[in-house]
Protein backbone atom coordinates (compact mmCIF):
# COMPACT_ATOMS: atom_id res chain seq x y z
CA UNK A 1 0.00 0.00 0.00
CA UNK A 2 1.15 3.56 -0.64
CA UNK A 3 2.40 5.60 2.29
CA UNK A 4 0.33 8.77 2.81
CA UNK A 5 2.39 11.78 1.87
CA UNK A 6 2.72 15.11 3.58
CA UNK A 7 2.22 18.44 1.84
CA UNK A 8 5.01 20.07 3.85
CA UNK A 9 7.03 22.37 1.63
CA UNK A 10 10.52 21.07 0.87
CA UNK A 11 13.21 23.12 -0.93
CA UNK A 12 13.29 21.28 -4.26
CA UNK A 13 11.42 21.18 -7.58
CA UNK A 14 7.63 20.91 -7.07
CA UNK A 15 8.00 21.01 -3.28
CA UNK A 16 8.52 17.28 -2.63
CA UNK A 17 10.27 14.16 -3.99
CA UNK A 18 6.89 12.97 -5.34
CA UNK A 19 6.48 16.31 -7.19
CA UNK A 20 2.96 16.75 -5.83
CA UNK A 21 3.33 20.53 -6.10
CA UNK A 22 1.02 21.19 -3.15
CA UNK A 23 1.59 23.52 -0.21
CA UNK A 24 0.10 24.03 3.24
CA UNK A 25 0.74 27.76 2.94
CA UNK A 26 -2.02 30.27 2.31
CA UNK A 27 -1.97 32.48 -0.74
CA UNK A 28 -2.45 36.26 -0.50
CA UNK A 29 -5.94 37.40 0.46
CA UNK A 30 -5.58 40.55 -1.63
CA UNK A 31 -3.95 41.34 -4.96
CA UNK A 32 -0.16 40.99 -4.52
CA UNK A 33 2.19 43.87 -5.26
CA UNK A 34 5.75 43.81 -6.50
CA UNK A 35 8.21 44.22 -3.63
CA UNK A 36 11.52 43.76 -5.46
CA UNK A 37 13.09 42.50 -8.68
CA UNK A 38 16.44 40.79 -9.12
CA UNK A 39 17.71 40.72 -12.70
CA UNK A 40 20.11 38.16 -14.14
CA UNK A 41 21.87 38.35 -17.48
CA UNK A 42 19.48 35.97 -19.25
CA UNK A 43 16.16 34.19 -18.93
CA UNK A 44 15.33 32.46 -15.64
CA UNK A 45 13.94 29.05 -16.60
CA UNK A 46 14.43 27.33 -13.21
CA UNK A 47 11.93 27.57 -10.39
CA UNK A 48 13.38 29.39 -7.36
CA UNK A 49 13.60 27.40 -4.13
CA UNK A 50 13.67 28.83 -0.61
CA UNK A 51 16.08 27.49 2.01
CA UNK A 52 15.20 27.05 5.70
CA UNK A 53 16.69 30.46 6.57
CA UNK A 54 14.62 32.24 3.92
CA UNK A 55 17.41 32.47 1.34
CA UNK A 56 16.08 32.24 -2.22
CA UNK A 57 18.16 30.16 -4.65
CA UNK A 58 17.75 30.46 -8.41
CA UNK A 59 19.76 29.62 -11.52
CA UNK A 60 19.75 31.45 -14.84
CA UNK A 61 20.56 30.80 -18.48
CA UNK A 62 23.46 33.25 -18.04
CA UNK A 63 25.21 30.33 -16.24
CA UNK A 64 24.94 31.94 -12.80
CA UNK A 65 23.34 30.61 -9.63
CA UNK A 66 22.28 33.27 -7.14
CA UNK A 67 21.46 33.25 -3.44
CA UNK A 68 19.16 36.14 -2.55
CA UNK A 69 18.09 37.48 0.83
CA UNK A 70 14.35 37.81 1.46
CA UNK A 71 14.64 41.51 0.65
CA UNK A 72 16.01 40.69 -2.81
CA UNK A 73 19.62 41.67 -2.17
CA UNK A 74 22.36 39.34 -3.35
CA UNK A 75 24.07 37.15 -0.76
CA UNK A 76 26.39 35.40 -3.19
CA UNK A 77 26.60 34.17 -6.76
CA UNK A 78 28.16 31.03 -8.21
CA UNK A 79 29.28 30.87 -11.84
CA UNK A 80 28.75 27.58 -13.65
CA UNK A 81 30.28 26.71 -16.99
CA UNK A 82 27.02 26.74 -18.95
CA UNK A 83 23.28 27.42 -18.73
CA UNK A 84 21.29 26.43 -15.66
CA UNK A 85 17.81 25.12 -16.48
CA UNK A 86 17.39 23.02 -13.35
CA UNK A 87 15.90 24.07 -10.04
CA UNK A 88 18.16 23.51 -7.05
CA UNK A 89 17.51 21.17 -4.14
CA UNK A 90 18.51 22.00 -0.55
CA UNK A 91 19.37 19.19 1.87
CA UNK A 92 18.57 19.21 5.59
CA UNK A 93 22.20 20.09 6.38
CA UNK A 94 21.96 23.20 4.19
CA UNK A 95 23.90 21.81 1.22
CA UNK A 96 22.58 23.11 -2.09
CA UNK A 97 22.69 20.86 -5.15
CA UNK A 98 22.40 22.35 -8.63
CA UNK A 99 22.93 20.89 -12.09
CA UNK A 100 23.91 22.72 -15.26
CA UNK A 101 24.56 22.22 -18.95
CA UNK A 102 28.30 22.08 -18.26
CA UNK A 103 27.57 18.44 -17.23
CA UNK A 104 28.35 19.09 -13.58
CA UNK A 105 26.31 18.52 -10.45
CA UNK A 106 27.62 21.00 -7.89
CA UNK A 107 27.23 20.88 -4.12
CA UNK A 108 27.43 24.31 -2.49
CA UNK A 109 27.52 25.28 1.16
CA UNK A 110 25.03 27.78 2.55
CA UNK A 111 27.67 30.52 2.19
CA UNK A 112 28.31 29.69 -1.47
CA UNK A 113 31.51 27.64 -1.18
CA UNK A 114 31.92 24.66 -3.51
CA UNK A 115 31.89 21.43 -1.53
CA UNK A 116 32.28 19.23 -4.59
CA UNK A 117 31.62 19.13 -8.33
CA UNK A 118 30.81 15.87 -10.09
CA UNK A 119 31.08 15.67 -13.87
CA UNK A 120 28.54 13.42 -15.57
CA UNK A 121 28.51 12.25 -19.18
CA UNK A 122 25.79 14.61 -20.40
CA UNK A 123 24.10 17.93 -19.74
CA UNK A 124 21.89 18.23 -16.66
CA UNK A 125 18.61 19.95 -17.58
CA UNK A 126 16.42 18.18 -15.03
CA UNK A 127 16.32 19.21 -11.39
CA UNK A 128 17.97 16.98 -8.77
CA UNK A 129 15.66 15.17 -6.36
CA UNK A 130 16.65 14.35 -2.78
CA UNK A 131 15.70 11.08 -1.10
CA UNK A 132 15.05 10.76 2.61
CA UNK A 133 18.48 9.12 3.10
CA UNK A 134 20.24 12.04 1.38
CA UNK A 135 20.70 10.29 -1.97
CA UNK A 136 20.59 12.70 -4.91
CA UNK A 137 18.79 11.43 -8.01
CA UNK A 138 19.82 13.16 -11.23
CA UNK A 139 18.82 12.67 -14.87
CA UNK A 140 21.21 13.21 -17.78
CA UNK A 141 22.29 10.35 -20.08
CA UNK A 142 20.12 8.11 -17.94
CA UNK A 143 19.49 8.20 -14.21
CA UNK A 144 22.15 8.62 -11.54
CA UNK A 145 22.03 7.99 -7.81
CA UNK A 146 24.71 10.02 -6.03
CA UNK A 147 25.61 10.00 -2.36
CA UNK A 148 25.91 13.23 -0.32
CA UNK A 149 29.70 13.07 -0.64
CA UNK A 150 29.56 13.23 -4.45
CA UNK A 151 30.19 9.55 -5.30
CA UNK A 152 28.04 7.81 -7.92
CA UNK A 153 26.18 4.89 -6.36
CA UNK A 154 24.72 3.73 -9.67
CA UNK A 155 23.98 4.88 -13.18
CA UNK A 156 21.28 3.43 -15.42
CA UNK A 157 21.96 4.63 -18.98
CA UNK A 158 19.17 5.35 -21.46
CA UNK A 159 19.14 5.64 -25.24
CA UNK A 160 18.54 9.40 -25.17
CA UNK A 161 19.01 12.47 -22.99
CA UNK A 162 16.50 12.67 -20.12
CA UNK A 163 14.92 16.00 -19.22
CA UNK A 164 12.37 14.48 -16.85
CA UNK A 165 13.19 15.24 -13.20
CA UNK A 166 13.20 11.97 -11.21
CA UNK A 167 10.16 11.51 -8.97
CA UNK A 168 10.30 9.25 -5.92
CA UNK A 169 7.39 6.90 -5.43
CA UNK A 170 6.54 5.86 -1.83
CA UNK A 171 6.79 2.21 -2.83
CA UNK A 172 10.55 2.55 -3.35
CA UNK A 173 10.66 3.55 -7.00
CA UNK A 174 12.45 6.24 -8.98
CA UNK A 175 10.21 7.38 -11.85
CA UNK A 176 11.40 9.17 -15.01
CA UNK A 177 10.07 9.77 -18.49
CA UNK A 178 12.26 9.10 -21.51
CA UNK A 179 12.53 10.75 -24.96
CA UNK A 180 11.45 7.50 -26.62
CA UNK A 181 8.12 7.66 -24.84
CA UNK A 182 8.57 5.33 -21.90
CA UNK A 183 7.83 5.73 -18.21
CA UNK A 184 10.71 4.02 -16.46
CA UNK A 185 10.58 2.81 -12.85
CA UNK A 186 13.83 1.94 -11.08
CA UNK A 187 14.30 0.48 -7.63
CA UNK A 188 16.52 2.34 -5.18
CA UNK A 189 19.40 -0.05 -5.99
CA UNK A 190 19.20 0.86 -9.69
CA UNK A 191 17.41 -2.28 -10.86
CA UNK A 192 14.58 -1.75 -13.33
CA UNK A 193 11.20 -2.53 -11.79
CA UNK A 194 9.15 -1.89 -14.92
CA UNK A 195 8.80 0.21 -18.06
CA UNK A 196 5.62 1.18 -19.86
CA UNK A 197 4.91 2.93 -23.15
CA UNK A 198 3.37 6.41 -23.04
CA UNK A 199 3.26 6.95 -26.80
CA UNK A 200 5.41 10.07 -27.17
CA UNK A 201 8.46 11.80 -25.72
CA UNK A 202 8.24 12.80 -22.05
CA UNK A 203 10.10 15.98 -21.18
CA UNK A 204 8.43 16.90 -17.90
CA UNK A 205 8.59 15.24 -14.51
CA UNK A 206 6.08 12.68 -13.36
CA UNK A 207 3.88 13.47 -10.37
CA UNK A 208 2.78 10.87 -7.82
CA UNK A 209 -0.74 11.14 -6.43
CA UNK A 210 -1.74 10.39 -2.81
CA UNK A 211 -3.01 6.96 -3.90
CA UNK A 212 0.29 6.13 -5.63
CA UNK A 213 -0.96 6.80 -9.16
CA UNK A 214 1.68 8.22 -11.50
CA UNK A 215 0.78 11.11 -13.79
CA UNK A 216 2.81 12.10 -16.85
CA UNK A 217 2.42 14.44 -19.80
CA UNK A 218 3.80 13.70 -23.25
CA UNK A 219 4.64 15.57 -26.45
CA UNK A 220 1.48 14.08 -27.96
CA UNK A 221 -0.45 16.61 -25.88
Amino acid sequence: ASTPRTTRDLPMFMAHPTHHGQSDRQGPATAPREVWVHETGARVFASPVTGPDGTIYVGSLDATFSALRPDGSLRWRFSAGDKIYASAAVATDGTIYVGSDDRHLTALSADGRVRWRLELSDEIDASPTLGEDGTIYVAADGVYAIDPGGAVRWHVPTAGHIRSTPALHPEGLVIVGTPDGKVLALRHNGEQAWSTEAGASIDGAASVGPDGAIYVGTDRG
